[in-house]
């Protein structure tokens, strides 16, 4: 989850908050973030969304697989999400047009369900209501964090009605040169 200092993650009609590091600074920041992300990506093979990324998410991806002057990073990127089984959780919503994906209606149930079978990690993309409605469950084990240097001053927080107390473990920080720092902690 891309985070601001001041712990926002969208903005309030949930437009992400940080882009990209290529926004804001010059390519080798992007291209070290991006490698970053792609090693941490390689022990992941199941992605979870909530329905307010769908279908945005998939169209901008989409679009990046069929863009001959799409970013590399980006069309990398969408290239291995084509490949990855997604669940895109809502109750409203009947489909999900990217190949490997569903919907489902029940988290708890579903992420129980999908750590009980052998795989790789789970990850959750974006989606600051989805991922407070995961945190408020208990149901988050590890949270990868990118803090950028800026104050947005309003919009969505990442931990927004939380009614409990959990102590983290610290498992890995890494600085980047834009002043962006990756934070993983262990629930």
């Amino acid at each position: 989850m891309d985070m601001s200092f001041d712990g926002i993650v969208a903005a309030e009609n949930d437009e992400a908050a940080e882009k990209t590091e290529a926004a804001d600074h010059n390519v080798d920041n992007s291209d070290e973030l991006w490698n970053h992300m792609f090693n941490d990506l390689q022990s992941v093979d199941t992605i979870l969304a909530g329905g307010g990324m769908n279908p945005l998410y998939f169209d901008h991806w989409r679009a990046q697989l069929n863009n001959p002057t799409a970013d590399p990073n980006e069309a990398k990127y969408a290239r291995w999400a084509y490949q990855i089984p997604h669940i895109v959780f809502s109750k409203t919503q009947q489909m999900v047009n990217w190949p490997n994906s569903r919907i489902a209606t029940d988290p708890e149930a579903e992420i129980a369900k999908l750590k009980q079978q052998p795989g790789k990690d789970i990850l959750t993309w974006g989606g600051a209501t989805f991922a407070n409605y995961l945190i408020s469950k208990g149901l988050i084990d590890e949270y990868n964090i990118r803090v950028s240097p800026k104050i947005q001053g309003r919009g969505k927080a990442l931990f927004n009605n939380i009614q409990y107390r959990s102590n983290l473990t610290l498992i890995d920080v890494r600085q980047l040169r834009s002043g962006t720092v990756m934070l993983r902690y262990k629930a």
